[in-house]
């Protein structure tokens, strides 16, 4: 009953649950808004279950199917807005690996997630520029949301990071790397790492903008 109460009320104001200090990133929070958990620091969300609006226009402008998608591999997996969505939006049922480096942002997964019934996770609890140079794993489907804040790490826009991690798609596979855009100079170097980069190892390219995000897409 308690747990129905505090959900109605964080319509009306975000409700804290839990926050927590990380190696890895500023101060975890885990609030309650608008009925679901969310995931975030002071100044931005991480996730948002299917609130999250960067992968819901997303997803909905690539519209996944189930025969299509059966592993998908999530570097930076916040509460797992990504599955939620899949399937609340999508009715996809996958297996999910799971690439997190911040042991404290997994623990809040494991207690306030929300894993659909009938998918499967694997955590992979490491630095995910590791992860895609050593795993031979392929993939139907590579989602891309590592932020610290508002910004995505030098290290994830690197020409080798993306050749990589290009590697364990596989053929038409795709790709989906999630950018923040808050300011003109954010657009203008997002718009430069998108035609220089991003564009020359995938095909069918394409910047889907979702408001504050722009999350690009390709295909192998």
């Amino acid at each position: 009953m308690w747990d129905l109460i505090l959900k109605g009320l964080s319509y009306l104001v975000e409700i804290p649950i839990e926050t927590r200090n990380s190696d890895h990133s500023p101060k975890l929070k885990v609030t309650l808004k608008k009925g679901r958990y969310a995931l975030g620091t002071h100044d931005v969300y991480y996730s948002h279950e299917d609130q999250y609006t960067s992968f819901v226009k997303a997803f909905g402008e690539i519209k996944p199917t189930q025969g299509a998608l059966q592993r998908v591999l999530v570097l930076g997996y916040g509460l797992g807005s990504i599955p939620h969505i899949l399937h609340k939006n999508h009715q996809i049922h996958a297996h999910f690996t799971a690439v997190e480096i911040d042991p404290v942002a997994v623990g809040m997964a494991q207690r306030y997630g929300n894993l659909p019934k009938g998918s499967q996770i694997h955590w992979i609890n490491a630095d995910a520029l590791s992860y895609i140079t050593y795993s031979k794993e392929i993939y139907d489907l590579i989602c891309i949301d590592v932020f610290i804040d508002e910004v995505v790490p030098p290290a994830f826009l690197r020409d080798e990071f993306l050749q990589e991690t290009v590697k364990l798609l596989r053929p038409n596979g795709q790709l989906l790397f999630s950018h923040m855009v808050a300011s003109n100079i954010q657009k203008a170097a997002v718009e430069t790492y998108f035609e220089d980069i991003f564009s020359a190892h995938l095909n069918n390219t394409s910047i889907i903008d979702s408001g504050g995000n722009w999350v690009l897409y390709g295909e192998n």
